[in-house]
């Protein structure tokens, strides 16, 4: 069953310029899914486009065979949670408790039920020790997770991390890259990572990608990692482990051949030559 079906959808923030150009395209149910393209491709666009934010100028968007119309709209985002870039602009409650209670108070879930709960999304982000703590003594990361945690406790079908990891530093992209490979692992959940990172695709069962509002690639990530040009085509950086590989290759070394300590010596002879 398709999770998202878009139909030669169009959107333009201006009369004379599109963000999202005739796209048509279908994400599966629980499929792990990352969209990328360089800045100004539409990844962010969709995603708004998704929830109902912004109205399509032409086509259509189906969630669960659900079509996205104004009568529909409500029914449609209960079934979509959209973790955000920054997670200051999530928090709502003045401690980690109060803010994962904010989305079930909203939904009405029973009281007695509610401690339950909040105790066990936090749990599975790494926060339940921090339930009493304010959030700006929060990291990055740790932020980040209770904004994953409010989400989830919600119970949606369909997650969407939107440039969800680009605030954070590299322990905390670690994190949060992490928790959503376990999304995949361990949940039947549709997940969408929205990124410009070219390093956290590799995981991902699917890699999509927009360049200036049209499908510019789709399918397994592998191929596209494994070719720089169409990558280059797409305006997408060539991850840092690429750009080493194909520098030493240039060099003589097959990185293939060689264990980590041949490497480390092939390196150090290289550098005693040049």
């Amino acid at each position: 069953m398709s999770a998202i079906n878009i139909d030669h959808l169009s959107f333009g923030y201006t009369t004379d310029t599109l963000a999202i150009d005739d796209l048509t395209l279908t994400i599966n149910e629980g499929e792990y899914t990352v969209l990328i393209g360089p800045n100004g491709s539409g990844k962010s666009t969709l995603a708004k486009l998704f929830i109902g934010l912004l109205e399509p100028r032409n086509g259509t968007i189906a969630v669960f065979d659900q079509q996205l119309r104004y009568d529909t709209v409500d029914a449609i985002r209960s079934k979509i949670g959209i973790v955000f870039q920054n997670p200051d602009n999530q928090f709502i409650g003045s401690t980690v408790e109060d803010d994962i209670a904010f989305g079930l108070e909203n939904r009405e879930i029973d009281p007695s039920q509610m401690q339950s709960i909040i105790m066990d999304y936090a749990s599975r982000v790494g926060m339940i020790d921090y339930l009493k703590t304010e959030p700006t003594r929060l990291s990055g990361g740790q932020k980040q997770r209770v904004a994953i945690a409010g989400v989830m406790a919600m119970q949606p079908k369909i997650m969407v991390f939107d440039e969800a990891t680009s605030m954070l530093d590299p322990k905390g992209r670690y994190e949060i890259t992490t928790l959503m490979h376990d999304l995949k692992s361990n949940t039947d959940m549709t997940i969408i990572s929205i990124t410009h990172d070219m390093e956290e695709i590799a995981a991902a069962d699917r890699c999509i990608v927009l360049k200036d509002g049209h499908l510019f690639y789709d399918g397994k990530p592998q191929p596209l990692l494994d070719d720089p040009s169409k990558m280059a085509a797409a305006s997408l950086q060539i991850p840092f482990a690429m750009r080493m590989r194909e520098l030493l290759h240039q060099q003589g070394i097959d990185t293939l051949s060689h264990t980590m300590e041949g490497m480390v010596d092939e390196l150090c002879r290289l550098h005693s030559v040049m």
